[in-house]
């Protein structure tokens, strides 16, 4: 019997299981409703380990790179299935903004799901393409910036790393906002000397049993006793290069150390030409677009008041 078929004996696993494994490869999308929200308890009197301070560097470098092109290669293990699959990375600096070009695959039996997100300097497009069907949706990221600056949220330049136009940089700012990271080990990665350094996930205060995320505004907290789901990460271990802390492995792992999500970034390529023609980005027609930048707005107005009140 097939894989894919074998899978589809179980609708619960069918139907979840690309979406999420996407979810958990690509976990920069803002309104993803399986990404618990991120806690945010942490204070500044609270003391910061080397391990989080290269991390937040590694998001930092990411950013001020000119261009960046890169093969991606994953591997997933949930709900007792392994899939496999590869993508592509690019990212180009264009003024303030960063645009930003990413498209993972997996192989599910016969059946291809697909993930793609697109900064054309513009728009963040998010699009997921799964055995079920397709799903697109935006964030107007000009919109975005001029309603902070209005604000006075945002000075006249890029957005923070963890609420910008997405990519590496907002990957790695994102893991070290919800993981608290121990200090670097020396390592050895295919001949290569490198750091090592491992994260433990926050609280899961906003989590609920069937992987929904509850609202940071909810005035009732989630009971202290629920767990994450199985399928939420519990630590993460980051490779990154000695000299420049490039991300060249990413392993996301459940609460007893065994690996869920396994991503390793190669063939690397940093600061050459990229056409910003790649970063166009034209919307199939037949698809619907579901526009988020009212939440991702919301969003960013939470976390505001959150810092504001601490």
């Amino acid at each position: 019997m097939r894989f894919f078929d074998s899978i589809v004996r179980n609708l619960k696993v069918a139907c979840i299981l690309p979406n999420l494994a996407l979810v958990l490869l690509a976990s920069t999308h803002a309104q993803s409703r399986l990404t618990p929200v991120v806690n945010e308890s942490r204070t500044v009197e609270q003391e910061v380990s080397v391990g989080d301070r290269l991390v937040r560097q590694s998001a930092s470098k990411l950013r001020q790179h000119a261009s960046v092109s890169a093969n991606v290669r994953h591997r997933i293990d949930l709900f007792g299935q392994k899939l496999w699959g590869s993508g592509n990375y690019r990212q180009l600096q264009a003024g303030d903004r960063l645009l930003v070009g990413m498209e993972l695959k997996i192989q599910l039996g016969s059946q291809m799901s697909i993930y793609q997100q697109v900064s054309d300097g513009r728009y963040l497009w998010v699009r997921r393409h799964l055995p079920a069907g397709s799903e697109l949706s935006r964030i107007d990221m000009r919109r975005v910036r001029k309603k902070l600056a209005s604000q006075n949220q945002l000075a006249v330049g890029p957005l923070p790393l963890d609420l910008n136009s997405g990519g590496l940089p907002a990957l790695v700012s994102q893991l070290a906002d919800n993981f608290c990271f121990e200090d670097p080990r020396p390592a050895s990665l295919y001949g290569v000397d490198v750091w090592a350094v491992r994260g433990n996930r926050n609280s899961p205060h906003d989590v609920d049993q069937t992987g929904g995320t509850a609202t940071t505004d909810s005035p009732t907290p989630a009971p202290a006793s629920r767990p994450f789901p199985d399928f939420v990460p519990r630590q993460v271990r980051l490779v990154f290069s000695r000299d420049d802390l490039f991300p060249y492995r990413l392993e996301y792992q459940s609460v007893t150390g065994q690996p869920i999500v396994i991503m390793e970034i190669f063939e690397v390529r940093i600061n050459e030409p990229l056409n910003p023609a790649l970063f166009a980005y034209r919307p199939p027609r037949e698809l619907e677009i579901k526009d988020l930048t009212d939440e991702y707005l919301q969003k960013i107005a939470r976390r505001h008041r959150d810092t504001v009140d601490r």
